[in-house]
């Protein structure tokens, strides 16, 4: 799924009951995309290398952090993979500090 997605099916499955709302929840998953080249992240592990390489996360609330993996090489980041903690392939990632 691609992001643009996500806004259409957290509106529709009443995540969000505005669409405004859903619009801006994937605005700052956006925004926090843009600064994977300066925040802290780790190695991936090993089950869920598919995604990438590495991967940094990213809270939006008490209850759903996103995980976004990507490649580097030099300063270029690809995002290959997002999940969140309600996926069942978050299993195999320690718990947040």
């Amino acid at each position: 799924m691609y992001l643009d997605e996500l806004v259409k099916v957290l509106y529709e499955k009443e995540y969000f009951g505005f669409l405004d709302s859903a619009i801006n929840y994937v605005v700052d998953l956006y925004g926090f995309i843009e600064t994977i080249p300066r925040v802290i992240h780790k190695k991936s592990p090993l089950a869920l290398a598919k995604y990438g390489t590495y991967y940094s996360f990213f809270n939006t609330g008490s209850r759903t952090t996103w995980y976004l993996f990507f490649e580097k090489k030099d300063n270029n980041y690809i995002i290959m993979g997002i999940l969140n903690n309600h996926c069942e392939e978050a299993k195999h990632i320690a718990p947040n500090p």
